[in-house]
């Protein structure tokens, strides 16, 4: 499912980069080359840029109006010891070592599935058009306004529309989506490294965000962010891609059916 890998030697070396940071700790080095080699492409030239910063007030993040993924070093180290601790709390972590090394690829790969989608949105890259659409319309909320004479009433409306997202984006479909992509990585990784562990613990998270949309009716979460962020309009303009089997349609969160619905909440 993930956007980022291409390949088996992408798996390869996304895996490499776990060892690394499991026998070595997180470094820049490893960190950099990480993202080098993910970084989106097209025709041998990066699509985005990333910064990486000794100190900042965020750990990691996208900002799509500079198309660059942001990440503090120290602030990241921090964030990854202080995660385990609460990750302990619910999970049984048998390796701490290891888990912390599959946590610094998932906070990375979840930028990197932010910035898929903004390209997916913007054309810069081919993809499904109905998620094309769907994530163009949010993109638009963090894009300043170009109109020389822009209309008041719009302008008001992109701002509660916005205000209104941030206040929840968690539960809503940009963050959603990239745990989904980013996740599932992760568990593509433990079944090649035969991790079971590791397996069992980021594959119960996927199911987790898999169900976001879907506990209280078969909608599903992009309806439910347009709905809740004052948009509906525009989501009923979309035409959803009738091509797309149930599973793709789970994966993006768009209508299931009642049938596959009850198969999600039961995971």
């Amino acid at each position: 499912m993930s956007n980022i890998i291409k390949n088996d030697d992408d798996l390869d070396y996304v895996i490499k980069f776990i060892n690394d940071v499991y026998i070595n700790g997180l470094e820049k080095k490893s960190l950099e080359e990480l993202i080098n080699y993910l970084i989106p492409k097209s025709n041998g030239k990066n699509l985005i840029s990333y910064k990486l910063t000794e100190q900042n007030t965020l750990t990691a993040l996208f900002e799509p109006l500079t198309k660059t993924i942001e990440i503090s070093f120290d602030r990241l180290n921090n964030w990854l010891k202080n995660n385990i601790k609460d990750f302990e709390k619910h999970y049984q972590i048998g390796d701490t070592r290891m888990f912390y090394a599959y946590l610094a690829l998932f906070v990375i790969t979840h930028e990197l599935e932010h910035s898929y989608q903004y390209l997916l949105a913007y054309g810069f890259i081919k993809g499904n058009k109905t998620m094309s659409l769907y994530y163009k319309y949010l993109e638009n909320l963090f894009q300043k306004d170009k109109s020389l004479f822009p209309n008041t009433i719009k302008r008001y409306k992109k701002v509660v529309s916005l205000l209104l997202y941030k206040a929840q984006e968690n539960q809503y479909i940009l963050e959603r989506n990239a745990n989904i992509e980013a996740l599932d990585l992760l568990c593509q990784c433990a079944i090649k490294m035969n991790r079971q562990d590791m397996f069992a613990i980021f594959n119960g998270m996927r199911n987790l965000f898999l169900k976001q949309g879907y506990y209280d009716s078969n909608k599903g979460n992009i309806e439910e962010t347009y709905r809740n962020i004052l948009m509906y309009k525009k989501y009923r303009k979309i035409k959803v891609d009738q091509s797309l089997d149930e599973d793709e349609k789970v994966r993006y969160g768009l209508p299931i059916s009642e049938e596959t619905r009850s198969k999600i909440l039961k995971l």
